[in-house]
C-alpha cells in the first residue's frame, strides 16, 4: 500500500501501522503482514505519529533507525499518549543496533525482531500481539459494560429500597395518624383548660392593678376584697395547674415532633453510609412508628437499650428500613395469634449489634435455605414482594456488616444485624 493508505471500511481484519524509511523494507513488511492484516505505512516516526492522530491500530511495527523521529522516539510518544498507550509496539532492529533495541524495550516496546528475520516469524509475532490487543480491548469493553450494568443495578436497588420504604410508610399511615392525633388532642384540651386558668389569674391581676396604693383606708378595704378573691381562687392551685397543663402541651408537641421527624427520616431517600448513626435511636424510632400497628395485631414490643450510644457510620433511613422490616416480619409470623417481640441494641467486639427476637412459630429449615433470596416469599400472592429480607441483607453488606438469623420451629426466631463501629467510637469505648 502507498504510505498512509487505509484498507476498505468493510475489512474487519486487525489493522497494523508499519513505519520504515527504507522503501523496499517497508513494502516487504507490508506485503508479509498484508496476508492477515490491514496495513498502513509511514516513512518515518514523525509521519507515523501524524497518522496515529486519526486512528488507533492493533499493532505498530517500526524500524529503529529513521530520520526525523526514530523508532524509540515513536515508542516513547505512543506510550506517553493515554489514547495509544495500550497499542503494542514491535521494533525491528539490526544486530548493530542492540543498545537502541534495549532502550526501546525500556521505553515500553512490547517486542523486537532482529534483521534479517523470517517472514513466518514476523507474521506469527504480529498475529500474537494483535490478538492480545483485541482481547484486551474486548475485555475493556466488557468491563465497561459490567460497570454500567453494576451502576444500573445499584440505582435500581436504591429505587427498590426507597419504594419499599414508602410502601412501609403507607402501611403505617393509620397508626402514625393515631399516634399523632392522641398527643395533639391532649395538647388541645390542655390549652382550653389553660385559657380558663389564665382568665382567673387575669381577673386577680386586674383587681390588684386597680388598687389605690396611695389611699390607706381604701387600700385596706379593697385589699381585703382582693385577698378574699385570691383565697377563693386558690392561686397556688391555679399556678400548679398551669404548670401541669403546660407540661402536657409540651410533652404532646414533643411526641408529635418526634413522630414526624422519625417518619421524615424513614421516608427520606438514601443519603449514603457516612453519617454517624446511633442504633439506639434507630430502634426507638422504629418502635414509635410500629407500636400502634403491632397493638392492632396483638403483638407487644419491648426495647432493651444500653445507656451509652452505639454509633456506626451509615444511612439512618436505610438502617431504619432494616429494623422496620425485621419487626414487621416478626409480627406477621404470629399470623394474628399475638406474641412478643424484643429489640435489643448492644456493642460487641467492635460491632454495633441489633437483635430482633420473637416467640413466634419459627422458620422451617427448607425456608431458611432461601430466606434471603430476592423475590422469595411464603406469603400469599399480592401480600408481599419477597424483597424485604434480601434488601435488608444488601443494606447490611453496604454498611460493611452482616445480617444473620437463628430459628427453631416452635420456639421463635432471632435476626441479628451487625455493623462495624467507627475507629473513633472504638477508641472512645476503650478510653471509657
Amino acid at each position: 500500500p502507498a504510505p498512509g493508505a487505509a484498507a476498505a471500511d468493510d475489512d474487519a481484519r486487525p489493522e497494523i501501522l508499519v513505519a520504515d524509511d527504507n522503501p523496499d523494507m517497508r513494502e516487504l513488511v507490508a506485503f508479509i503482514l498484508g496476508r492477515e492484516f490491514r496495513v498502513r505505512t509511514a516513512r518515518n516516526g514523525r509521519e507515523a505519529l501524524d497518522l496515529l492522530e486519526g486512528f488507533v491500530p492493533d499493532l505498530i511495527v517500526s524500524d529503529i533507525m529513521m530520520p526525523e523521529m526514530s523508532g524509540t522516539e515513536l515508542c516513547r510518544a505512543v506510550k506517553a499518549d493515554p489514547r495509544l498507550a495500550g497499542v503494542p509496539v514491535m521494533l525491528v532492529s539490526s544486530k548493530a543496533e542492540s543498545e537502541m533495541k534495549i532502550e526501546g524495550l525500556e521505553l515500553g516496546a512490547d517486542d523486537y525482531v532482529t534483521k534479517p528475520f523470517h517472514p513466518r516469524e514476523l507474521l506469527a509475532r504480529a498475529r500474537s500481539h494483535a490478538q492480545l490487543r483485541r482481547t484486551r480491548r474486548e475485555l475493556e469493553e466488557r468491563n465497561g459494560e459490567l460497570e454500567r450494568t453494576l451502576r444500573d443495578l445499584k440505582l435500581a436497588e436504591a429505587q427498590l429500597v426507597q419504594a419499599e420504604r414508602l410502601a412501609a410508610v403507607g402501611e403505617l399511615a393509620a397508626g402514625i395518624a393515631h399516634e399523632v392525633n392522641n398527643p395533639v388532642n391532649y395538647a388541645l384540651n390542655a390549652v382550653r383548660a389553660m385559657v380558663g386558668v389564665a382568665d382567673e389569674l387575669h381577673d386577680i391581676a386586674a383587681a390588684v392593678a386597680a388598687l389605690d396604693w396611695t389611699d390607706r383606708s381604701s387600700l385596706e378595704r379593697e385589699g381585703a376584697v382582693v385577698r378574699a378573691q385570691i383565697e377563693n381562687a386558690q392561686v397556688d392551685r391555679l399556678a400548679a395547674d398551669l404548670a401541669e397543663l403546660a407540661k402536657i402541651v409540651s410533652d404532646g408537641l414533643d411526641r408529635t415532633h418526634r413522630l414526624v421527624a422519625d417518619l421524615r427520616d424513614f421516608a427520606a431517600p438514601g443519603r449514603g453510609t457516612d453519617e454517624r448513626v446511633d442504633l439506639r435511636e434507630c430502634a426507638r424510632a422504629t418502635a414509635e412508628l410500629v407500636r400502634h400497628d403491632l397493638a392492632g395485631q396483638g403483638a407487644s414490643l419491648a426495647l432493651s437499650l444500653p445507656d451509652a450510644p452505639v454509633q456506626v457510620a451509615g444511612d439512618p433511613g436505610a438502617l431504619n428500613q432494616v429494623l422496620l422490616n425485621l419487626v414487621k416480619n416478626a409480627a406477621e409470623a404470629f399470623d394474628g395469634a399475638g406474641g412478643s417481640i424484643e429489640v435489643e441494641v448492644a456493642r460487641e467486639a467492635g460491632d454495633g449489634v441489633v437483635r430482633v427476637r420473637d416467640d413466634g412459630p419459627g422458620i422451617a429449615p427448607a425456608v431458611m435455605e432461601r430466606l434471603f433470596e430476592p423475590f422469595f416469599t411464603t406469603k400469599q400472592a399480592g401480600k408481599g414482594t419477597g424483597l424485604g429480607l434480601s434488601m435488608c441483607r444488601r443494606i447490611a453488606d453496604a454498611h460493611g456488616g452482616r445480617l444473620e438469623v437463628e430459628s427453631e420451629v416452635g420456639r421463635g426466631s432471632c435476626f441479628t444485624l451487625r455493623i462495624p463501629v467507627g475507629a473513633g467510637d472504638q477508641e472512645e469505648e476503650h478510653a471509657t
